[in-house]
C-alpha cells in the first residue's frame, strides 16, 4: 500500500520532484512528507480538496475539513523558506482512523 501511495504522489507531482517526497512507516500508520516546493505546488494547484476527498471511509464533512487543513498547511509552508507539509496517516491507508497535517520543523 505504501508503494501505491508513493505512485499516487508521484503522479500528482511528477517524477522530477519525487526524490524529495518521503513515505515512511510510523507507529500505527504512514507518514508522507513533502518539501516546500511540493507543498507550494499543492497550494498553487489547490490540491487540498482533492486529496481530502480520498479517504473512502470519511464522511463528506470530514473530507472537507481534511482538504481545508491540507490547503492551509500547504499555503503556510510557502511562506516559510525551509518548511514543507507532513501528513500522518493513522491506520491503513485505504481506511485511515485519522490523518494529521503539520509543517515540518514545528
Amino acid at each position: 500500500m505504501r508503494a501505491e501511495l508513493a505512485a499516487i504522489t508521484v503522479a500528482a507531482f511528477g517524477s522530477g520532484s519525487a526524490a524529495a517526497i518521503g513515505v515512511s512507516p510510523v507507529t500505527g500508520g504512514t507518514e508522507v512528507e513533502l518539501d516546500q516546493v511540493e507543498s507550494g505546488a499543492s497550494a498553487l494547484l489547490s490540491l487540498g480538496p482533492a486529496i481530502g476527498a480520498l479517504p473512502p471511509n470519511y464522511p463528506p464533512r470530514g473530507k472537507q475539513v481534511l482538504g481545508e487543513a491540507i490547503s492551509a498547511k500547504a499555503q503556510e509552508s510557502t511562506r516559510s523558506p525551509s518548511s514543507g507539509a507532513i501528513r500522518t496517516i493513522v491506520g491503513p491507508i485505504t481506511a485511515p482512523a485519522a490523518i494529521g497535517v503539520r509543517l515540518n520543523g514545528y
